[in-house]
């Protein structure tokens, strides 16, 4: 019964900040909605304590990604991906726990970001893990937040665009580093002589 009145709540929450425009406003009712998801996922047992722990590093996250001009808070934001790791191996459950840490990860690309439409994009993806998550255990508000996140975020791609976003310009980075990745080096040239 806790852990359904916790969903409620967070879902509830999670319907507010996808679709804010300010990025401090939209970190901070995420912190919020976070602290709600920690607590629906302790309810819920041990099969759900990674996304729990997850989900309170994601308050951290938003809290100091909202200072991000600051020294100390990029410094307190990135020590929570090896807090993280720590954490899922503490937490382990299986393979929820991965999708809980890859969630977290993807998303705390996405908080980091300040480009509207890249952060988006990366808020989408992240689902692609905490869906895996919720699957498992059992959660079908964190189901149904996972959708509306999908669907809300698409509505804020979106109103991006409208406003003279694009989606080509917030990829090209992430073009740019795949590419430099992925591209091997060239054989010297050998001069026939």
């Amino acid at each position: 019964m806790l852990a359904e009145a916790l969903g409620a709540l967070a879902v509830a929450s999670g319907l507010v900040w996808p679709v804010v425009r300010g990025r401090r406003l939209l970190l901070g009712i995420q912190a919020l909605s976070s602290l709600l998801w920690a607590s629906h996922y302790a309810a819920i047992g041990p099969d759900a304590y990674t996304g729990a722990v997850m989900c309170t590093l994601v308050v951290i996250q938003a809290l100091t990604a909202s200072f991000r001009p600051a020294r100390w808070a990029g410094a307190i934001f990135w020590l929570t991906i090896p807090v993280m790791l720590a954490f899922v191996a503490a937490t382990w459950a299986g393979p929820q726990s991965a999708g809980a840490a890859f969630g977290l990860f993807v998303s705390a690309l996405g908080r980091w970001e300040t480009n509207p439409i890249r952060m988006r994009l990366l808020f989408i993806l992240c689902i692609a893990g905490w869906s895996s998550h919720n699957m498992i255990v059992g959660s079908l508000f964190a189901l149904t937040s996972d959708t509306l996140t999908v669907l809300t975020n698409s509505i804020g791609i979106y109103r991006e665009r409208r406003a003279g976003g694009s989606i080509r310009e917030a990829l090209r980075p992430i073009y740019r580093a795949v590419r430099k990745f992925t591209l091997r080096p060239s054989a010297p040239k050998v001069n026939p002589a």
